[in-house]
């Protein structure tokens, strides 16, 4: 929102501010300010975004979503606003600054008010602050640019080129960014060098920069323009994004106090609107209220995707155990040949290494298309089959027969881990699964819930997830919980049990630890009277 289209929004709201009662002040995002306001009968919201990235003030019907605890500064705000009517309302339009001041708090009177946080300054800049007095160039009127009559038209270019540098912008705050496009847009502005083999006194009548060519009409158009953003009325114009689909137009993206050129309009469908209230609050709906929605949407996926790398750093380490207990696992193979040697060792006998043969090479390799029948090549002599070996590396301290009984005992305990490790990585990709999927679609405040009253089962969060508390069922709610698979044995149908508490006899379980069904509850229904 530049300052343009700040003043048409002003002119409109200025008036309507003007009596009305602040009643809350929120702060949904750290650029986001909204105050609730009753004015013209009814309730409104006044929601001021400001910051240099896209800035906005509208008048909003829908309270947006805020958070539950809010800061300090929104709790000093609302310590001396909320309650407070606004008695006047100012709007400094080239500096982007809305001004209220607020009435006295009922009983006190006007003299104890005045330099005491009796003024609000709504900036689209800096936020909302109070102040005791307002800034000495508050609503000072700006220079409008001088233009030469349209007779010189060589002259009327420059100085419309001069305006679109972007050098101006300090010096006159008129010459908003949007603006000085649109000018370089209907004027077609050049490179401000001269061109290459010209000299300063080439040409008197086609100055650096200036191709001499612009379109008479571009030229016109700007000078029109700025002579109906002088006046400061007018319609306002809406730029909606194509649909996907291509039928029909898609969300808002920006709000002139102008129509765009063609070259800056782009694909975009343009709507004309008379108020520029409205027309701001549906672009501020489908800005402010989409980026809260993204930023809720944000938080509330962040403890899934915590949780769903946590779980991804554990199928790593998983991995890793696995080949640990496969390593463990492949020690039976030197108990079975250390097994099968034996005999060759003294039972008390402690060596370092035992030499066994390699089972697994002691079958000869033969050539490809040799034949089926097991045969020598030729040339070569048959010495039977060969004995390869191989050394295994034993404990000293222990014993032949030792080492073989610890490498039986690890192999198992390998096969035994293996299968643990199974259905571990089953429940890990499991929960995975689950919080990859809620961290796509994540439960934001507000959605529906299938079963309300009910805690979701959220086991595979972390701990701080967990301790979101549970939306208690009301009384008189039809929703129909779900039956506890601990306590629907022990169900009482009449009088309350000694577990108390006001849910209806008819439907309550008793929530003690289960009891033999002869003993039942402590407290007993007196028999009736006859």
């Amino acid at each position: 929102m530049d300052a343009h289209l700040f003043r048409r929004v002003c002119r409109a709201l200025v008036p309507l501010l003007a009596g009305c009662r602040i009643e809350k002040i929120h702060a949904p995002a750290p650029d986001i300010h909204s105050l609730t306001i009753f004015a013209a009968g009814r309730k409104q919201v006044l929601v001021l975004r400001h910051g240099r990235r896209a800035p906005l003030l509208y008048l909003a019907a829908h309270k947006p979503p805020n958070p539950a605890r809010p800061d300090a500064q929104v709790m000093l705000l609302r310590k001396h606003l909320a309650g407070r009517r606004v008695v006047w309302s100012g709007c400094d339009w080239p500096r982007r600054r809305l001004a209220l001041r607020m009435a006295p708090p009922a009983g006190q009177p006007n003299e104890a008010a005045d330099g005491q946080c009796a003024l609000v300054l709504l900036d689209l800049r800096e936020g909302v602050h109070l102040v005791d007095a307002l800034p000495p160039d508050f609503g000072v009127d700006p220079v409008w640019p001088q233009l030469p009559p349209a007779s010189q038209s060589v002259a009327l270019q420059t100085a419309l080129r001069a305006l679109c540098d972007g050098a101006a912008t300090g010096a006159d705050p008129v010459l908003t960014p949007a603006l000085r496009r649109t000018l370089a847009a209907l004027v077609g502005v050049g490179q401000c060098a001269p061109p290459s083999g010209s000299t300063p006194g080439g040409n008197s009548d086609t100055p650096f920069g200036i191709s001499g060519d612009a379109p008479e009409d571009g030229v016109l158009d700007a000078c029109a323009l700025l002579v109906d953003l002088d006046s400061g009325e007018g319609d306002v114009f809406l730029y909606r994004q194509p649909n996907e689909s291509g039928a029909g137009s898609g969300e808002p993206d920006e709000l002139s106090a102008w129509p765009l050129p063609a070259s800056l309009r782009g694909n975009r469908t343009e709507e004309v609107h008379e108020s520029a209230l409205d027309a701001a609050a549906i672009l501020g709906e489908a800005a402010a209220f989409t980026g809260l929605a993204d930023t809720a949407r944000t938080e509330a996926a962040a403890p899934f995707k915590a949780e769903a790398g946590r779980l991804r750093r554990l199928l790593v380490k998983l991995d890793d155990e696995e080949r640990r207990l496969r390593d463990l696992l492949d020690q039976r193979a030197d108990g079975v040949a250390l097994q099968a040697v034996l005999y060759q060792y003294a039972p008390d006998a402690r060596l370092p290494e035992v030499t066994v043969p390699d089972e697994t090479l002691s079958e000869p390799a033969w050539p490809e298309g040799a034949g089926d029948e097991a045969s020598p090549p030729a040339g070569t002599v048959d010495a039977g089959p060969a004995r390869t070996t191989r050394t295994i590396r034993l404990d000293p301290l222990l014993t032949v027969r030792e080492n073989m009984a610890a490498m039986f005992h690890r192999s198992d305990r390998g096969a035994r881990g293996l299968a643990i490790l199974e259905r571990r990585r089953a429940e890990v990709a499991r929960d995975l699964a689950s919080a990859e999927q809620g961290a796509a679609r994540p439960p934001v405040a507000g959605c529906h819930r299938s079963r309300p009253g009910l805690r979701p089962r959220l086991a595979f969060l972390p701990p701080a997830a967990r301790k979101a508390k549970a939306v208690p069922i009301p009384a008189n709610s039809r929703a129909m919980p779900e039956p506890a698979a601990t306590c629907s044995a022990f169900a009482v149908p009449t009088a309350s049990c000694c577990c108390g508490g006001g849910a209806p006899k008819a439907t309550r379980n008793c929530c003690a630890p289960p009891r033999p069904l002869t003993g039942g509850c402590t407290r007993r229904t007196a028999p009736a009277r006859t």
